[in-house]
């Protein structure tokens, strides 16, 4: 990986999120899984200090799924980067650093 490169974090709930995503607004959702497959992202397992932040998290009025991405950019100290608006303004209100990212429709 060259210096500048972007390097992407996910929860490994992706996989069943994008699968959802996909079937249901995708021509084409085989293709795009196995592009998304072909991302050098890491993919975070979950694991007992991830859980319990979600957790957390979800007490503050969060969706547990929601949580997972807020708490692994947390615990690796990144930005969270989200189309999600509620996600974003949830996690804004937490203190959480922040990049809004919006998908253009074609």
């Amino acid at each position: 990986m060259a210096a500048g490169d972007i390097v992407v974090h996910f929860p490994d709930l992706i996989y069943y999120e994008l699968g959802n995503a996909l079937i249901r607004r995708s021509k084409a959702p085989a293709r795009c899984l196995e592009s998304f497959l072909e991302l050098e992202a890491v993919i975070h397992p979950a694991e007992r200090g991830l859980l319990m932040r979600s957790l957390e998290l979800c007490r503050r009025g969060m969706a547990f799924y929601d949580s997972a991405y807020v708490a692994l950019a947390e615990g690796l100290g990144y930005r969270l980067v989200s189309a999600d608006g509620r996600q974003i303004a949830q996690a804004g209100e937490m203190g959480v650093a922040l990049k809004n990212f919006s998908v253009r429709q074609k």
